[in-house]
């Protein structure tokens, strides 16, 4: 639950890719929503989570011919 908070909080705040997000800014993140300072494995599943949001909502892509319906 903390790693989803801290990066709800990062998108909240404008950071968006992984990359954004690093160690000292998730700490921050924390700090400012008056969590515990996260550990280096909680820094990277925050990470992971942002990059999986990133995912959501890209279409499918499609490897074939059209589907006709």
């Amino acid at each position: 639950m903390k790693d989803m908070r801290l990066a709800i909080a990062l998108l909240g705040t404008g950071v968006h890719r992984a990359q954004q997000a690093r160690n000292r800014r998730i700490c921050a993140t924390a700090a400012r929503i008056g969590s515990h300072p996260p550990s280096s494995t909680t820094c990277g599943l925050v990470r992971f989570l942002i990059r999986d949001a990133h995912r959501v909502g890209r279409p499918a892509v499609r490897t074939g011919p059209p589907v006709v319906t």
